[in-house]
């Protein structure tokens, strides 16, 4: 088994891994934090943990 863990928000970059590529597996630590993009964008924050994002791996789409 292959695993991937990280501290704090930087488990979002290791949830997102792990969630494309199957054979790896996400191994939380205590303090692991996987910030909610949806949860930001309806909370209108406005400062995002940028260094987070994959270029081209999200966007923004404005529902109607």
């Amino acid at each position: 088994m292959t695993a991937v863990a990280a501290p704090g928000e930087a488990f979002t970059l290791a949830a997102a891994i792990a969630e494309v590529t199957p054979e790896i597996k996400p191994v939380r630590d205590s303090d692991s934090v996987v910030v909610r993009w949806q949860e930001l964008v309806e909370k209108k924050q406005e400062t995002w943990p940028i260094q987070f994002l994959v270029p081209g791996g999200a966007y923004i789409q404005q529902m109607n």
